[in-house]
């Protein structure tokens, strides 16, 4: 029980945490170190070397997300020679395997006393799964070729996802405070930026080197897809080599914090089952829009990523050989425009942020549509294209992770549990599934109209045998005109009409600007209500209250956000006190030195 006497001066005094009181003893839990109060007015900000690092745990999920989003369908359809058929129904299935490690993996490590060890654990397979999946071996046969890409594939769904859903889950539990959360965010969201940089602009840039994307299969000679193969093995020991790096680097460094969840009743109350989060995931309107939004929206990014450089070889041959510098730009302006985005967000809000960087994106996206129209189009045409497409990527890219920890807190207040495993279990799989249904769905339409599995090109007119080493000795018109038109349907038209559902289930997303600061106080003036170590309940229960009482008026003077025009630049708990009428304590003023129980 707190004593009362004499009021301290600034309410950073009110429960011992002004500049005279030692705050470096650190407590030990499931293996890591937090702060003996980690309230949100307590902890120190996030140093830019955590920052940083965590940022590099990033590049294992973005470089190998990027890479197989952009050049997996054409490597398996091109260079593998997997049927368009077996690559749908790889994809779909790789879906469904995806739906039942995902939700094992969230129920897994829900249960587990800590995240960062998952790091650890996975990121060995991982990087092996994925190596492999790049490997062609020609004595297995079509078939064999397929079923041995197929079982690497479902490897590299399993062990990503062990690796994704607790390293993401790690953004919560790296601070209490959601700026510094969306800081450690917009670090994160550069460095997946920059992955697809590397991933799909170094990747594009060694199959130029090595001239992978010259299509032409020789129907005489066996000596034209040898190249291809190699580029995609030496782009594969790179960029495995980088992701596993990064994912170490974040093990070794990142620290997750310990966030104690606010109590919502003076009865100690049994911890969360995964059940619990399972509802309390399908019950959130706010998690379901958000979530939705970003499926749709990533669903269109990943069927244009899958299908960008098969539309420039087959919609629009004049860019076919420009591939690579298209790419470069358009993640070149993601990379300049995250920053930017990043300070709209904070002026605007999340919400309007990411609705107004959806709409944006549409029109552009459309455009794809229209290019195979003009005859011979400038590869200008594209460049600008491109140049303001990757400035509103980068928007949609960023915002929803950015959300997403708002939406775990948002629960907290309304429920009393936290449930950030399941969350981001959910939302990795739901990313995951759009990435897939994008890359089977668009298979699946080449198929059906007439994709040519692993054509050759035969002699031309006047030559003995088709050398491809020589265009005009070949006849390399290998895929019907039907294939150009159906990658500008998927590109140019169903692409765009996605991102649109995106931003009108954005527009429903209910957390505003404000929503956010009155949950963010709250669950604040809730953790101080748990560690006041009073036993009044009416008091307790004040403390508890969603409006804008006494507690959480001094939450707000302790983060020095309390608006002058209405305390002055001193304000003390006598000036708080005469602003607030939903909480009444037996007398106005506090002890400077209260007694605090920290557990």
């Amino acid at each position: 029980m707190a004593s009362y006497g004499t009021g301290p001066e600034r309410l950073s005094d009110v429960r011992g945490v002004g500049p005279n009181v030692d705050q470096t003893p650190t407590k030990k839990h499931g293996g890591e170190e937090y702060g003996a109060d980690p309230l949100l007015g307590d902890a120190a900000p996030l140093s830019t070397k955590t920052k940083l690092a965590f940022a590099a745990g990033a590049f294992p999920n973005a470089l190998s997300v990027t890479t197989t989003g952009f050049f997996l369908n054409p490597f398996l359809l091109e260079v593998a020679g997997v049927s368009a058929g077996l690559v749908s129904a790889m994809m779909l299935a790789g879906r469904a395997w995806d739906a039942v490690t995902t939700a094992f993996v969230g129920a897994l490590i829900a249960k587990s006393d800590g995240l960062r060890k998952w790091l650890a654990i996975a990121i060995a397979p991982t990087c092996v799964c994925y190596f492999l999946l790049w490997m062609v071996f020609d004595g297995f046969g079509s078939s064999g070729k397929a079923a041995f890409a197929f079982a690497m594939y479902l490897g590299y769904q399993l062990f990503s996802s062990l690796y994704q859903v607790p390293y993401t889950a790690m953004t919560v539990r790296l601070h209490s405070d959601p700026e510094q959360r969306d800081k450690a965010t917009s670090y994160r969201m550069l460095a997946e930026i920059l992955s697809v940089l590397i991933g799909a602009g170094g990747q594009s840039v060694i199959l130029a080197a090595y001239d992978a994307n010259n299509d032409c299969t020789s129907c005489d000679r066996d000596d034209s897809d040898s190249s291809a193969k190699q580029a995609y093995l030496v782009s594969a020991i790179l960029m495995t080599a980088i992701f596993g790096v990064g994912g170490i680097v974040c093990f070794l460094i990142v620290r997750e914090k310990i966030i104690p969840v606010a109590p919502d009743g003076d009865v100690p109350q049994a911890g969360p089952t995964t059940m619990d989060g399972v509802k309390a995931a399908f019950s959130s309107r706010a998690f379901l829009t958000l979530t939705f939004a970003y499926f749709f929206i990533w669903l269109t990014a990943q069927a244009v990523q899958g299908n960008i450089l098969l539309y420039c070889k087959y919609a629009v041959p004049e860019y076919k050989d420009k591939f690579q510098y298209l790419l470069i730009v358009l993640v070149l302006t993601s990379t300049v425009g995250m920053p930017v985005w990043y300070k709209i967000m904070t002026k605007i809000g999340k919400r309007r942020a990411y609705i107004i960087g959806g709409a944006c994106w549409f029109p552009l996206l459309h455009v794809l549509f229209y290019i195979p129209m003009i005859d011979k189009p400038s590869v200008w045409i594209g460049v600008v294209t491109c140049l303001f497409s990757g400035f509103f990527l980068s928007c949609v890219y960023l915002l929803p992770w950015s959300m997403l920890p708002n939406v775990v807190d948002l629960v907290e207040y309304e429920t009393g549990q936290r449930h950030e495993a399941v969350f981001y279990a959910f939302f990795v799989f739901f990313m995951k599934m759009g990435a897939g249904l994008a890359l089977a769905g668009s298979a699946l339409i080449l198929n059906v109209v007439g994709w040519k599995d692993d054509p050759c090109c035969p002699a031309a007119e006047g030559y003995e045998f088709c050398d491809c080493n020589d265009e005009a000795s070949c006849n390399c018109d290998v895929q019907p005109a039907a294939v150009g038109d159906a990658l500008q349907y998927i590109v140019g038209m169903g692409g765009p009409l996605l991102v649109l559902i995106g931003v009108f289930l954005a527009y429903l997303y209910p957390v505003d600007t404000e929503k956010e600061k009155e949950v963010a106080l709250g669950l604040e003036a809730r953790r101080e209500a748990g560690n006041l170590g009073t036993g009044n309940a009416e008091m307790r229960a004040s403390l508890r209250n969603s409006e804008p009482s006494y507690n959480h008026l001094l939450a707000a003077s302790r983060r020095n956000t309390l608006p002058d025009e209405l305390f002055g630049k001193s304000a003390t708990p006598e000036s708080i006190r005469a602003r607030s009428t939903t909480l009444t304590l037996p007398n106005p003023s506090f002890d400077q030195s209260p007694e605090v129980k920290t557990g």
